[in-house]
């Protein structure tokens, strides 16, 4: 999938940087997606739409928030903005031990402290045990005492 263009107030907008990208996607997401997209007109060029006015157009921030949190009602997710799902995607990701430098790929994070910092958010005790695991050559990882 390739992100081109966003979205904002009925006005379409270039990327932040006047840049496009190839932004890898889940085959779940995508196939979601494309049938989001095969239920508006064919004339409309943007994949979360609604029909308004007699014709399909673009989903505003509110109408997008709205379906949003349905869908979490559903599932039985407290409901969230749109806005935490790429907070929560990296998070999960990095708690499945995905490298800091392909969660900044995939947030397109210029920096990597930007990612670390606001978007991967994960217990410092738990990340001190997994240091100390991995320092640990006893193959139970337990402390054995000199007698």
């Amino acid at each position: 999938m390739l992100t081109q263009r966003n979205m904002h107030k009925g006005r379409l907008q270039d990327s932040p940087r006047k840049e496009f990208g190839a932004v890898p996607i889940a085959p779940v997401l995508m196939r979601a997606l494309r049938g989001l997209y095969a239920e508006s007109d064919s004339r409309c060029r943007v994949v979360l739409s609604r029909f308004r006015a007699d014709r399909w157009t673009h989903c505003n921030e509110t109408t997008l928030a709205t379906r949003v949190q349905a869908i979490q009602r559903q599932a039985g997710v407290a409901p969230k903005a749109p806005l935490h799902a790429p907070h929560t995607a990296l998070t999960l990701a990095a708690c499945a031990g995905v490298p800091p430098l392909a969660l900044q790929k995939l947030a397109r994070h210029s920096r990597l402290e930007t990612t670390m910092r606001s978007y991967v958010h994960i217990q410092d005790v738990e990340m001190a045990a997994l240091a100390v695991a991995a320092l640990d050559p006893s193959p139970a990882g337990s402390l054995e005492l000199a007698t």
